[in-house]
């Protein structure tokens, strides 16, 4: 259902292995989604790295 959704929307679905997932991955991925539903246009893909970033940036 939710590979129909993202096609329907435009946006590639990326399901990592179940292995893979930890309630970190789950908080990340809400986050993506509440920035989605505000409107909150996607970071570029060659953002820089910055480890002192405040936690409170979530968009680039």
């Amino acid at each position: 259902k939710l590979l129909e959704f993202g096609e329907s929307y435009g946006v590639d679905v990326r399901i990592p292995q179940i292995k893979l997932c930890t309630d970190n991955g789950a908080m990340v991925a809400m986050l993506g989604v509440n920035l989605v539903e505000a409107g909150v246009a996607p970071s570029a893909p060659d953002f820089p790295i910055d480890s002192a970033m405040p936690l409170t940036k979530v968009s680039m």
